[in-house]
């Protein structure tokens, strides 16, 4: 019979980077405050990942009270 083969134990590889996200060449056009601009950062996020802005808000309107707005109204929201 043929011995044993020992093979030496290796340490665990290293966690990897992510893969990166493949940019889209889309245009992303914005507006607000009567301006309009590109702002194609927007493109490194999934299509399906929709964003929202809420501003001009009253000084007793605060995260958590739009995260129970939000949240009661929206099943997929997350802040």
């Amino acid at each position: 019979t043929a011995a044993p083969v020992v093979l030496p134990i290796q340490p665990p590889l290293p966690p990897q980077p992510p893969l990166p996200v493949e940019k889209k060449n889309k245009l992303v056009k914005r507006a607000a405050a009567g301006k309009h601009w590109t702002d194609n950062t927007l493109a490194d996020f999934p299509d399906n990942d929709y964003r929202l802005f809420v501003g001009n808000l009253p000084k007793d309107i605060n995260d958590a009270k739009l995260a129970e707005t939000f949240s009661s109204k929206y099943a997929s929201f997350v802040m």
